[in-house]
């Protein structure tokens, strides 16, 4: 692993164990693996399988009238948005 890598892997590791321990919040992990894969899009969704509903949904790297839209549609349909993505 060259050093540019072996940076990114730590510093990948080292937000998502502060994020475990809730000394950051998960979108800082989000937002990094975003920072370093300039063309990822991810999210972390919340389902509440008793209601079949999402409560919430964490995301990073998409554009944010396209997501506003996409999840309006879809949460207005009463579809698991996240299953479409």
């Amino acid at each position: 692993m060259d050093n540019t890598h072996e940076k990114v892997v730590i510093t990948l590791l080292d937000v998502i164990s502060r994020c475990a321990n809730s000394e950051l919040p998960w979108q800082a992990f989000l937002d990094q693996l975003t920072k370093f894969f300039p063309s990822m899009k991810v999210a972390i969704p919340g389902h509440d399988s008793q209601e079949n509903l999402l409560n919430f949904a964490i995301t990073s790297g998409f554009d944010p009238e396209f997501e506003k839209s996409f999840f309006e549609h879809y949460h207005n349909n009463s579809l698991d948005s996240f299953m479409l993505l």
